[in-house]
Parts: structure tokens; C-alpha cells; sequence
């Protein structure tokens, strides 16, 4: 299966659909992600070619930009969801930032606290449990 992220016209992800690898594939069996694109913009017109709408009336637009994710983040640094932002100059889903002092770690495309996890943390080899205090911006030892 391949996966498609549709965005709007800022870059953000307004749906993700699955497809069949082969709706991917050109004549001579090579993926191509363009053919992708052209396959997934096909599904939301009907049987006369106009635009589907939804459970609400509105126009489904297939017509935005349609990028290829991956499930397992081989390309694209993570997973395509819903409210994610392509970033086309990294070439990166970037998933929504949880807090405003967040600050996002351009290896993993994840979010950071702006604090590093103290060193004795179960996630560095310790053996405390911590936990982020959005309101003071501390970690807090929850071992007890």
C-alpha cells in the first residue's frame, strides 16, 4: 500500500489516504509519485468528472498538492497526519507543535522540550521517570 497526504494551500495536511502500490506504478512497474498524485486527485471527481463533496456539501479538492509519506518514516522524516505542515525545503512532514517553547529537533521531526532530559532518566540509561511541567518548564521526577 502507499500513502498520500493531500495539502492545502499552506502546506498543511488535510487528509491521508491509502492506495494500492500498482496505482502508483508506470509501464514499466517502477513507483513513480507523480502517477500517485495524478491516481489520487482521480478518486475524489465522479462518474461525470466533477468534484465530489462531502457528508456537509463541500467541495472535496482533490486539486492541492499530493506528497507520498511513509508509514514506516522512510522518506519524509515521519508520517503524514492530519494537521501535520510539509516543510518543502526539508522535505519533511512536521507534526503540530504540543507547546509553544517546544523547540523541534531537525534529525527525528519531533518536538522538544526546551530543556534536555536530566541525564539520569530511565530514557538515558538511569533509573528516574520524569515528566515535562509545561507551566514551569521543568522536569519533574515522578519515580516516587
Amino acid at each position: 500500500m502507499s500513502y498520500f497526504a493531500n495539502l492545502d494551500e499552506n502546506n498543511v495536511v488535510v487528509r491521508v489516504i491509502c492506495i494500492p502500490e500498482n496505482a502508483c506504478e508506470d509501464e514499466s512497474g517502477v513507483e513513480q509519485d507523480t502517477i500517485g498524485c495524478t491516481f489520487c486527485k482521480s478518486l475524489h471527481k465522479d462518474e461525470n468528472g466533477d468534484p465530489l463533496t462531502d457528508e456537509n456539501g463541500s467541495r472535496v479538492d482533490p486539486t492541492g498538492l499530493w506528497i507520498r509519506t511513509s508509514y514506516n518514516s522512510n522518506i519524509r522524516k515521519c508520517f503524514a497526519g492530519i494537521g501535520y505542515k510539509y516543510n518543502d525545503v526539508d522535505d519533511a512532514f512536521e507534526p503540530p507543535k504540543p507547546h509553544p517553547s517546544f523547540v523541534l529537533d531537525k534529525t527525528t521531526y519531533t518536538w522538544k522540550p526546551p530543556v534536555a532530559l536530566p541525564a539520569d532518566a530511565i530514557e538515558n540509561g538511569g533509573d528516574v521517570h520524569y515528566r515535562w511541567n509545561f507551566d514551569d518548564e521543568t522536569w519533574v521526577n515522578v519515580s516516587s
